[in-house]
Parts: C-alpha cells; structure tokens; sequence
C-alpha cells in the first residue's frame, strides 16, 4: 500500500472514530436534556448514508429501518436504541482497522449468490444454512454459559418460525419486537449474528 493510501486509511479511521464520538455525544445529550428526535433521527439518516457501503446492513433491524420502509411511527427510545446499535457496529468496525468483519465478508459472499438467477428453494437452501451457521456459533461461543446460549437458540427459534410464517411484513414486525428489544440488551457479537436473520424474517 502507497504512503497516499496509507495517509487515506488513517484519515477514514479517524473519521470513523470522530462518529463514534458524535454518537456518544448525542446519548449524552439525551441522558441530560432529554429525547432529541430530528437531531437523532438526521445523525442516523447520515451515518447510514455514509457508511452503509463498508457495513453491510448497518440500518437493519433498526427501528429506523421500520420507519423507513414500513411507514411505522417510532419514539425517541426507539431512535436512542437505533444509535446504540449503530455506535457497536462501528466500533467493531473500527477496532478491525476499518475492515469488514470475516462474519460479513460471509454474508456477502452469500448476498452475491442471492443475486443470482435461482429458484427460491435454493435461496431457502442458503437461508436455513445461515440459521444453522448462526445455531453452531452460538453453541461454540466460549463466554456464554450453558442457560444464556439456550435463550438464545429459543430467539433463533422465534426468528426461525417468523420467517417461514405467512404473516404480513407489519404482522412478522409484531411478532419479533420483542426479540428486538431483548437483542439490545445483549453484546455487540449476539446482535451482529442474529440481527441478519431478523432482516431475512422481515423481508421474506
């Protein structure tokens, strides 16, 4: 790499770093003067904007996301909870050096195989695969004890079953808003892993 793409990919981690800060300002914010919503609301709208090219699904499972594209009235919690979520993606992001995670170096990998000409068994082929991918990470991950990784599977579950329902995009949102609001209570690892099952749930 040249001194100039070098001096390139400082500037872009520093930028990314400065966003962060920007995030953690706004929460700050919040927690003193209360819910700010068209200042949250247009930080979000931005951050996706700029960054939605180098994090794969960073608005997804957002509620920003539902207001978006279902037209769905959100609070100032609901937008609070939005910049949390963003604010541990980027981090992860930038604690990587500003490179994509090999978990989403995957995913896209299979949202290129997605974009081809092919049947929808084979797509629900990949998609069940992506469950069972995500079911093995979970029982394999180190630091959670045996009754943590059992709720999560139950909310895999949940997912699972949402996706193969015939409910109505409002309908399916309905049924895993609790999901959402229990995933924003765990760490940044458990989120990035189910909240693209929860996209998958919603779009299908």
């Amino acid at each position: 790499m040249g001194e100039n793409q070098n001096n390139n990919k400082n500037m872009f981690i520093e930028t990314v770093k400065s966003d962060i800060s920007s995030i953690d300002s706004i929460l700050s914010y919040i927690e003193t003067n209360g819910y700010c919503n068209d200042r949250t609301r247009s930080l979000i709208s931005e951050l996706v904007a700029i960054y939605e090219s180098y994090i794969p699904d960073i608005e997804n499972a957002t509620n920003y996301y539902r207001e978006k594209y279902f037209g769905t009235s959100i609070s100032g919690e609901d937008l609070k909870s939005d910049l949390k979520i963003i604010r541990g993606k980027l981090e992860l992001f930038w604690r990587d050096n500003c490179t994509p995670t090999d978990y989403y170096k995957n995913k896209s990998s299979n949202i290129n195989v997605h974009n081809h000409n092919i049947n929808s068994n084979k797509v629900n082929i990949d998609i069940y695969q992506e469950f069972k991918l995500v079911r093995d990470e979970i029982k394999n991950t180190g630091y959670l004890t045996q009754e943590e990784i059992e709720d999560i599977l139950k909310r895999i579950d949940q997912i699972e079953g949402t996706y193969k329902s015939d409910n109505t995009k409002p309908e399916k949102w309905n049924k895993l808003k609790s999901c959402m609001n229990w995933l924003s209570t765990k760490g940044v690892d458990i989120a990035l892993k189910l909240m693209p099952l929860i996209m998958k749930s919603l779009e299908n």
